[in-house]
């Protein structure tokens, strides 16, 4: 799993991929597609406060492009936040699939 926090002018963000796929996740829970979450949370809350309890998840689903385009609503400037082994896995990814 790969999480990142990026924080805006009015909120913060946790962007999140679950990654089960590839040979070696048990095959009961494999996935063909890595699952990409958004939870947002109002940047008044305190730093420790759980995206999962206070969040609110806007995204839950298996389109890197739509879960971006999502967490970009709420932290402007968000490719400039993001860290570049998170930027380089999302490209790797792209580039695997199919066209």
């Amino acid at each position: 799993m790969i999480t990142h926090t990026a924080i805006g002018p009015k909120y913060r963000i946790q962007f999140k991929v679950i990654d089960q796929t590839g040979v070696d996740v048990p095959v009961s829970i494999r996935q063909d597609r890595p699952t990409f979450c958004v939870y947002v949370l109002d940047a008044s809350h305190h730093k420790s406060t759980s995206y999962s309890v206070a969040g609110k998840q806007v995204y839950y689903g298996d389109d890197p492009d739509a879960a971006y385009d999502t967490a970009k609503q709420y932290v402007p400037g968000l490719h400039s936040k993001l860290p570049k082994s998170f930027s380089e896995y999302l490209i790797r990814w792209a580039k695997d699939q199919p066209n």
